[in-house]
């Protein structure tokens, strides 16, 4: 297939009925991790199986049929710098990411070229531009019988407005479950066509509130390191720290409670944090103090008791 750019903008918001993204009839593998790991695979070993330059980048779309169809970046060394140095801000990595996306697939055909498939994927230019740099990018239209093999240990995920409303309703949630950490999860809106990272919200902060209130202590842990996988305030980050503080503090695990309590220690901003961040510091730091005034309370109230013992008797 040819490759007509990897400019970002080549691509238009205004789309045709014909191209209306909808969740299209899927065919379900027995095995759909085989065939997301044999698309990841295919994508690392390069496009010079399509007869281009050995170090030629491609991506992979898996088609609702399950067929992987691949479509080449442009050629190594092809463009200039300051072309692509807009797509490495996006997501700075010193390594090659694994890329997942989820948009329109249905009806895509090898033959197509670039600016024919804007009209189903509108940010394909990025998609290529981030081929080309290296970044290893699989694209499918996130059907449920599929999602969490397409997602799962992915270090990036896109995902097209016009298919977010086919998506299961949990999809964000189980998305920050199975992928690798750090990651980052995008929304690319067609009104506007711009990106916009998707940072957690209520809703995923309350299921960690709930899982702590019920002591589910290592869900409620997991759920927390889940929510420090994204860019968060000093404040929220120091929140999240000191929760996982108090799963392990639960747990019995002194020395990493305290580790984590340090390091939100040291985010907090509100004094109220602060507070009782250092309350619960000196408490795990200083354990011994917990039983002697208790030892102190009970003796006064024995005390007290002889008190009112020999008060009465007279």
């Amino acid at each position: 297939m040819q490759n007509d750019s990897i400019n970002p903008s080549s691509s238009s918001s205004e789309f045709p009925d014909s191209f209306a993204p909808h969740m299209p009839v899927v065919n379900i593998l027995p095995d759909m991790d085989s065939l997301f790991a044999q698309a990841r695979n295919t994508v690392i070993a390069g496009c010079s199986q399509l007869g281009g330059p050995k170090d030629q980048k491609c991506i992979a779309i898996i088609t609702p049929k399950r067929e992987i169809v691949l479509f080449p970046s442009s050629p190594p060394h092809s463009k200039l710098p300051e072309e692509i140095e807009p797509i490495k801000k996006l997501i700075p990595s010193d390594r090659p990411l694994d890329v997942t996306v989820v948009s329109y697939t249905d009806q895509l055909e090898a033959s197509m070229t670039a600016t024919e498939i804007n009209n189903y994927i509108p940010f394909f230019g990025y998609l290529l531009a981030l081929a080309y740099i290296g970044h290893h990018v699989v694209v499918f239209e996130g059907d449920a019988s599929a999602f969490e093999s397409g997602v799962k240990n992915t270090d990036v995920l896109f995902v097209d407005s016009g298919m977010a409303p086919f998506l299961q309703k949990n999809w964000f949630e189980v998305a920050c479950r199975i992928m690798r950490n750090p990651h980052k999860v995008f929304r690319h809106e067609r009104a506007t066509y711009s990106l916009q990272q998707i940072v957690p919200n209520d809703e995923l902060w309350q299921t960690c509130s709930e899982l702590l209130k019920h002591e589910r202590w290592q869900e409620a842990r997991e759920c927390y390191e889940k929510l420090l996988s994204f860019e968060l305030t000093p404040e929220d980050r120091a929140r999240a720290l000191a929760n996982i503080m108090q799963t392990y503090a639960h747990e019995g695990n002194q020395e990493l409670a305290i580790k984590y309590g340090k390091q939100a220690r040291e985010l907090a901003q509100s004094g109220f944090l602060k507070g009782l961040l250092d309350g619960t510091l000196n408490r795990l730091e200083n354990p011994t103090l917990v039983p002697w005034r208790l030892i102190a309370i009970l003796v006064s109230c024995i005390l007290v008791g002889i008190v009112l013992f020999v008060v009465f008797r007279r």
